[in-house]
């Protein structure tokens, strides 16, 4: 066991029942199981085994966007908590967030991106005058003197150098 063990901090999820978030969302988990119940029981009186089973194993679009907030409340949680999110979990977080965001801009979830039309103007070739009288100019002209130096290094003290 690890002497250091006992230093590590516990992390703890607290969920505080009084959030308007936690309240919201209890609040449509409850209504959709009346739905759920009320759609069940239509389904066994018209005796139709097939809309009693489609009830039982299929979420409604609400049901499964309660869903999706739920579990990006939790992701976003460990990510403030300093948790990591897994490969497979980042993209699953990734897809929820942009279908969270497509909903609150009421953009269709299937909403296609569509390419932008760009036409590209042809840039009429122009000549430059600058780049003429650079041509014009002759660097042999302003040449420069060159003198020596001779420099005894005996006459410098101090200096060792290589």
């Amino acid at each position: 066991m690890d002497s250091m063990g006992y230093m590590k901090a516990r992390k703890t999820f607290e969920i505080n029942p009084s959030h308007p978030i936690i309240r919201d969302l209890l609040e449509k988990v409850k209504q959709f199981e009346v739905d759920a119940e009320a759609r069940l029981d239509a389904a066994e009186e018209a005796d139709d085994d097939e809309e009693a089973k489609k009830t039982l194993s299929e979420d409604s679009a609400e049901e499964k966007m309660a869903k999706d907030n739920a579990v990006l409340l939790f992701q976003t949680c460990l990510i403030q908590s300093g948790f990591t999110l897994p490969t497979d979990s980042a993209k699953d977080f990734s897809n929820r967030l942009e279908r969270l965001v497509r909903t609150g801009l009421n953009v269709a979830v299937d909403a296609k991106i569509e390419e932008p039309e760009v036409e590209i103007p042809e840039d009429p070739v122009v000549e430059d005058e600058d780049d003429e009288e650079a041509d014009d100019l002759d660097l042999d002209e302003k040449a420069e003197e060159v003198v020596d130096l001779e420099i005894d290094p005996d006459s410098q003290p101090g200096h060792n150098e290589l």
